[in-house]
């Protein structure tokens, strides 16, 4: 991630990544931040994800020169967000009715653990919650039931044809579709 924020301190007249996104220019660093890996729920909370002062008090991050952009090495990836998990499960079964139709049964979950996944901190130094985690994604635990009746058609090359797919949805509570949905 790209420690920077949207101030021009280059003189360039280019206050984003130079076409590569919307984080600003690098800012220098002084020490190594360690990542505490500490969530807040809000700015004020003092909880920091990665630390943005050393043990004497002194600023990591500072503004590169005025009319000079920051070279050093390791500033650049330097830090890395919490991780992301999503785990999808499905089980498949088909039922052969003759030769040429047959039924198959699907049951899907899609983040079948229901694991919270934290946004990442940010990287602006000129906010007030650099450093922080505050907030964690929308992704929700999704069930889906599926039966489908297919059919072989054709002559010297057959092809399965879907005829009919009736499906039953569920969210999770945390989601913004509630209850059952067929469709």
């Amino acid at each position: 991630m790209a420690l920077g924020s949207a101030n021009d301190y280059a003189g360039v007249g280019e206050v984003g990544s130079f076409g590569c996104g919307n984080a600003g220019q690098y800012w220098v660093i002084n020490g190594t931040p360690s990542v505490l890996k500490q969530f807040s729920n809000s700015a004020s909370s003092p909880n920091q994800y990665f630390a943005v002062t050393n043990s004497s008090g002194q600023a990591i991050f500072t503004p590169p020169a005025a009319g000079s952009f920051n070279l050093r090495p390791g500033v650049r990836d330097s830090i890395y967000g919490p991780g992301f998990q999503d785990w999808n499960i499905g089980l498949f079964k088909k039922f052969a009715l003759n030769d040429r139709s047959g039924f198959e049964f699907r049951a899907e979950a899609f983040d079948f653990l229901n694991h919270p996944n934290w946004s990442p901190p940010s990287f602006n130094p000129t906010a007030a919650t650099f450093g922080k985690v505050t907030t964690k994604t929308t992704l929700a635990r999704n069930l889906q039931l599926s039966l489908r009746l297919y059919l072989k058609v054709g002559g010297a090359n057959p092809r399965y044809h879907l005829v009919a797919d009736c499906r039953l949805r569920s969210a999770s509570p945390s989601s913004s579709r509630k209850g059952w949905k067929t469709g």
